[in-house]
Parts: C-alpha cells; structure tokens; sequence
C-alpha cells in the first residue's frame, strides 16, 4: 500500500485502467440491452451508476496524481482524494442499499463537499502563493 501511494506511474496506471474497465463495462452492459439479454431494469440503472461513478472517481484521482511532488501539496491531495473515494463508497451504499436515511446522508455528504472543497482552495492559494515566490526569486517578478 505504502508503495502505491509513493509511486504515482503506479498510481496513475491503476487509475488509467480501472476508468477503461468501467467504460468497457458500461459498453457490455449496452450491448446486452441491444441484444434484449439485459438484467432487471433497477438493475441494469444501479450497475451503470456504479460504473460511472467510479469510473468518474478513478479520472478524479487520475488528474490529482500529477501534481503531489511537492511536500505541502501531498496532505492537501490526500484529503481532497479521500473526501472524494468517502463520497464515491457513500454514494455507491446508499444506491445499492438505502443504508442511510436522506437527511443524515445529505449532511455527511455536504460535509464531505466543503472538506474536499476547502483543502482544493487551499491548495489553490499555496500553489499560487509558492509559484509567485519562485517567480519573485528568479527576478521575473517585482
């Protein structure tokens, strides 16, 4: 596990091919609904949503893993890839299982928005505040 948070080609290879299985499961499931062979309706919904919705995970955290070389961006990273794998397992529970009643699932939700949010902003504003000072120091800057 320790290797594959310290090597991002490992990282980014994992991503890259869990996003192709989830299109290419989708285009499976496609075609068996071409071909009139599709399981029950809620079913087939509830399998495609999953699929997309980690297949839109793994590209999230495909365009997160180019950026995390530097020390202060990693935790930021971390906490921004965390909240959104913590929303995509709660999203994916509460579609399969209704596990969690609505008004306690929107706030965990809306929790783990401002959190992932937050940390992204912060990041932002570091990763400006640090290029400017760079900038500054190579004299490209007043």
């Amino acid at each position: 596990m320790n290797s594959f948070l310290n090597d991002s080609d490992k990282r980014g290879k994992t991503y890259a091919y869990t996003l192709l299985g989830c299109v290419l499961a989708i285009a499976f499931i496609g075609l068996l609904g071409i071909w009139g062979l599709r399981p029950e309706d809620s079913i087939l919904y509830k399998l495609i949503a999953s699929f997309v919705i980690i297949g839109a995970l793994s590209g999230f955290l495909y365009t997160l893993n180019a950026g995390t070389d530097k020390k202060y961006s990693q935790r930021l990273v971390y906490i921004i890839g965390g909240s959104a794998i913590s929303l995509a397992v709660l999203v994916l529970l509460q579609t399969w299982t209704s596990l969690l009643g609505s008004l306690i699932f929107g706030k965990i939700i809306s929790t783990l928005v401002v959190i992932g949010l937050l940390a992204a902003f912060v990041l932002a504003i570091f990763d400006d505040f640090f290029e400017n000072k760079k900038l500054k120091d190579e004299n490209y800057l007043d």
